[in-house]
């Protein structure tokens, strides 16, 4: 199936609701256990500075899940069934502790486009969208 059509780019959305998001200083260690994703520049400093980082980064599907949890509450009522299917581009890196914006589009026929900005202003996740029933 292909994906639904959504304004190209995300930056130049309609943007319906924004909502600033706190990302804690230990989620990317809680979200590398739970999810069982295991990459040192998300946990080990000292890794994330040999590989070139500014410091260990939040995982892009743990901004995913961030942003789509935040997505369903504001718009789907919390309920989360309601999703048939989402998607995004990882862009720009999430540090921690810091805060991400989230804004959001709702459009027409079960869809809603989205993007993500770090606390840097940068695009953490672009061209999202959630499609739903």
């Amino acid at each position: 199936m292909p994906a639904p059509a959504i304004p190209e780019p995300t930056l130049n959305l309609a943007v319906d609701k924004t909502l600033t998001l706190p990302i804690a200083g230990h989620l990317a260690h809680t979200y590398t256990e739970c999810a069982h994703i295991f990459n040192p520049i998300h946990t080990d400093r000292q890794v994330a500075l040999a590989a070139g980082l500014p410091d260990i980064i939040l995982h892009g599907t743990a901004t995913l899940a961030v942003a789509v949890s935040a997505i369903v509450d504001a718009c789907l009522g919390g309920n989360a069934a309601r999703v048939t299917r989402l998607g995004g581009r990882f862009a720009a890196m999430v540090l921690m502790p810091s805060q991400i914006e989230l804004q959001i589009s709702e459009l027409e026929g079960g869809r809603i486009a989205y993007r993500v900005l770090n606390a840097e202003g940068q695009e953490a996740i672009s061209q999202g969208f959630v499609v739903y029933r």
